[in-house]
């Protein structure tokens, strides 16, 4: 995530329609407000299937966040 961001930094314009979020520490964030405020086409979940293999991330955290999203392709990377 903080390769991603800095090379989005580095970049002379921003790459229109994409945002990067860290969602390891936003438990209490209203995700379904957040996906619903913007049409998204594609959503990567990054980290998420690594986190699920090894037991970092709690399930149910994971589904919340895949419940949220109400439309597009989900991409857990």
């Amino acid at each position: 995530m903080t390769s991603w961001r800095r090379r989005l930094q580095e970049r002379a314009r921003p790459v229109d329609g994409l945002e990067l979020l860290d969602g390891q520490y936003a438990w209490s964030a209203d995700w379904r407000a957040f996906f619903c405020s913007k049409a998204y086409d594609v959503t990567v979940l990054h980290g998420m299937r690594s986190a699920l293999q090894d037991q970092s991330l709690p399930f149910s955290h994971a589904r919340r966040l895949v419940d949220a999203v109400p439309a597009g392709l989900i991409v857990l990377a």
